[in-house]
Formats: structure tokens, C-alpha cells, sequence
């Protein structure tokens, strides 16, 4: 899943400035290559057990099947897709600071808007629902939000549930801790692209220098984070994305955006192979069932969260 600056920017990884020009350089020489060999097929995409993709055309016509109200259902209202941490229920993003909830047999339910929309003056400019469907964590420009507190923050990742979170609350300067509170802990090494969780296990991803995809591996304790493991993921660097993963399976999709044809890859952790999937979709995500093509669309809902508590430390 990507994150999301406090200036609203949808951000993969971060690119630093001092390589601009070599990546410029690369970009000059990949494009000289492509002129003369001509372009090369990355092939069709190949099927994953448990990934479903999904294009935005294929999630506005799920929208338009239900009785959303016609404000909320208009062309193009799914701008970002994710899920909760079991991967039984789907989350469409919508731009009009909403989301919905989809469920088993094709139920919808719209969630109002971002709660709050807006803190301290500033309009939220990313957001993202746990597992009961509830607004739990928020990003305005300088902060990030959770229930109940905030922290200093650049940018910010959440996993799928918002158990846990990454902040950069300076340049370099990265934090891991719980969305409760209970655990804050500084960490190195990574320039993040997303982190995932299982049990006590955090899948923490992001580049190290400028070619290589590494995975830390951690363990939640009562008073931090043990590392277990660092993973080389991919051979190769910036721009790049996560795309999902699989935790129980301990499989991820990597989307290499570099190249004149982008395409995912599949790591999987336990063997320690990587297998080009084929080309990329507008959204990947591993679920127990295919959500947006159920047997019957059911009709959506609207539900009433409560008010999230004052944004203070505790």
C-alpha cells in the first residue's frame, strides 16, 4: 500500500534529490535502448493464488451497482483501494473524503467522511480504517493522527488493521510504534515503502541504497520491537512499490515501476524466490474471496462512527 505525505502527496518511495541525476542519466540511456531494439512484451499477468486485481473502472461499476447516493457514486469516486488485516473485507477510497466497506456476498457500506475531516483547521489529507471500520489514523500537513493522540510526522504508514506505524518526523529520521500508544522505538536502515503485520510479526520493507528492496523483520515485545531478520527482497531500487502481502504465507508483490514496462514481481520469503507475475493492475490485493465479483451486489448502507476523541498525547 502506498503512503501519504502531510501535503496530501501520494507517495511509492521517497527519491532523493541528490540522485536525480543519475536516475535522469538512466532514463536518457533505457530510452535510447527502447528506440532502437523496440519495445519488449512483459507478458500477461500470471495467476496468484489468494491476489486478486482489480482495475478503477472495475470498482466504480461495483459502486454504481449499489444505491450509494448519486453524489457519492459518480464516475471515477474510487481513487485508492486497500483492506483490513484478515483480508475479508475491501476498502474503496473515495475522494470525496468517504469510503465503503465491502463485505462478504457483495454488502456495502459507505463510511460519511473522514473523521475528524478536519483537525486543528487543516483538512486531513490521507486516512485510513481499521478492522471495525472506523477512521483510525490521519494525516495533516506536520502531524499524524490516531485516536485519542498525535506525533510530528512527514509522512506516514500504516499496516492493514492500523495496528502499527511508520513516521518520519524529520529527514531520515524514522519511528516505529503502535497506533495505541502502548510502544514508540527509533529505526534505521530503511527508506520505507510499506510494512505489513501477523500476530507479533511486523514486515517492515523500504530500500537500502539505491539497488536493493530489503524486508526487517520484527518482533513485538511488551517493551519494543526485537529485530528477527533483515530480507533482501529485489534486486533492484527506486521507484518501486509494495504492492501487498500475504502474511501467513509470507509472499509479497513488488511492482518495479523503473523500467519502460513496469510489471510485478512475487518474493516469497520462505523459499527465497522471485517470479515475474506479469504486468501491473491499478490495485493488487490477497484476499480470501474475489469481493468485487460476488454472486449477488448487495445494497449499500450508511453507518454514523463516533467521534473521534481530541487528538492529544497520552
Amino acid at each position: 500500500m502506498p503512503s501519504r505525505a502531510a501535503d496530501g502527496r501520494l507517495v511509492c518511495s521517497r527519491v532523493k534529490q541528490s540522485d536525480a541525476r543519475g536516475r535522469s542519466t538512466g532514463a536518457l540511456l533505457r530510452t535510447c535502448l527502447f528506440l532502437l531494439v523496440g519495445s519488449c512484451s512483459v507478458g500477461p499477468p500470471v495467476p496468484v493464488p489468494g491476489l486478486f486485481r482489480y482495475s478503477r473502472e472495475e470498482a466504480d461499476a461495483f459502486v454504481k451497482q449499489t444505491n450509494l447516493e448519486p453524489k457519492k457514486a459518480m464516475p471515477e469516486w474510487v481513487m485508492e483501494m486497500g483492506r483490513d488485516s484478515l483480508g475479508s473485507r475491501l476498502y474503496l477510497y473515495g475522494f470525496s473524503d468517504s469510503a465503503a466497506i465491502v463485505d462478504t456476498g457483495g454488502k456495502l457500506t459507505l463510511v460519511p467522511e473522514k473523521v475528524p475531516r478536519k483537525v486543528g483547521g487543516e483538512i486531513a489529507r490521507g486516512a485510513w480504517l481499521n478492522d471495525a471500520g472506523q477512521w483510525a489514523a490521519w494525516v495533516t500537513p506536520g502531524e499524524a493522527h490516531f485516536l485519542g493522540w498525535t506525533r510530528p510526522a512527514k509522512m506516514l504508514w500504516v499496516d492493514p488493521g492500523v495496528r502499527h506505524y511508520v513516521v518520519e518526523t524529520d529527514e531520515g529520521v524514522l519511528e516505529l510504534g503502535t497506533t495505541d500508544g502502548r510502544l514508540k522505538q527509533s529505526v534505521a536502515g530503511l527508506d520505507p515503502l510499506d510494512r505489513f503485520a501477523h500476530a507479533d510479526t511486523i514486515y517492515l520493507f523500504g530500500l537500502r541504497g539505491r539497488n536493493e528492496i530489503h524486508c526487517q523483520v520484527l518482533r513485538e515485545t511488551s517493551s519494543g520491537y526485537e529485530l528477527q531478520r533483515t530480507v533482501k527482497v529485489a534486486p533492484f531500487g527506486s521507484p518501486a512499490g509494495i504492492v501487498d502481502m500475504d502474511v501467513k504465507g509470507e509472499r509479497v508483490v513488488v511492482e518495479r515501476a523503473r523500467d519502460l514496462n513496469p510489471y510485478w514481481v512475487l518474493f516469497d520469503f520462505r523459499t527465497g524466490t522471485l517470479t515475474n507475475i506479469g504486468d501491473t493492475s491499478r490495485f493488487g490485493l490477497f484476499l480470501r474471496e474475489d469481493l468485487l465479483h460476488p454472486k449477488r451486489v448487495g445494497r449499500a448502507e450508511s453507518i454514523r462512527l463516533p467521534s473521534a476523541p481530541s487528538p492529544a498525547e497520552p
